[in-house]
């Protein structure tokens, strides 16, 4: 549900506190990261919603069945992404107003922070859920977002159109699974057959040498 960053931040957390040991000027810069990422997931979450409202000011979308209230599910779908995109904002201010100051913390502070959040058996992976939230909403108001259009793009449209939408985005929905795949770990090391065979013969040719 989190697209997996609590992960990310519980591994950087556990590399800082050791054994209940914190090195200062590691948690001053893993500090300021977080209020950079913050304060851009903010931004761009207010872009987001800007974006939202253009979206709805078309009055094209609406349909008057039964009920004159009733929306399309385009509608709903933005409708949703402006609530998580606003969550996000929220949330990302929160965290900024909350954090701004703890990179100049003592050693003690912090300890006394981490100590007060560190649950019996789970460690920090409730603080590591905390600061994911503002990235992970804002991914969620994105994903919501483009459901809306999906909705508008395969929705009374021409079989033309909505074939060559369709191609775009698996098109796009491959780069970005590769880009995912690839991020997950560094490729493995291909060994060159003629390479390893020329290192045994050098490594023959070298110890016969020593022998005489």
């Amino acid at each position: 549900m989190l697209f997996a960053v609590p992960d990310v931040h519980s591994r950087k957390l556990d590399k800082l506190w050791v054994d209940g040991l914190m090195h200062h000027v590691a948690w001053a810069d893993f500090m300021k990261k977080l209020i950079r990422e913050w304060q851009e997931f903010t931004l761009f979450a207010a872009v987001l919603l800007n974006a939202n409202v253009a979206f709805l000011a078309f009055q094209s979308f609406d349909i008057f069945s039964s009920t004159p209230f009733h929306r399309s599910p385009a509608q709903i779908a933005s409708y949703l992404s402006v609530v998580v995109s606003i969550g996000s904002i929220l949330l990302g201010l929160l965290l900024i107003r909350k954090n701004r100051d703890k990179s100049e913390d003592t050693i003690d502070e912090v300890l006394e922070f981490l100590q007060s959040h560190k649950h019996p058996t789970r460690g920090l992976e409730a603080l590591a859920i905390m600061y994911s939230l503002p990235y992970a909403l804002l991914i969620w108001g994105i994903i919501s977002f483009l459901s809306a259009f999906a909705l508008v793009w395969f929705t009374g449209t021409s079989l033309t159109t909505q074939l060559l939408i369709a191609v775009a985005c698996l098109a796009m929905a491959a780069l970005v699974i590769w880009c995912i795949w690839m991020s997950r770990g560094s490729m493995p090391r291909v060994v060159n057959e003629d390479t390893h065979i020329g290192a045994e013969a050098n490594a023959t040719e070298e110890k016969v040498a020593q022998r005489c």
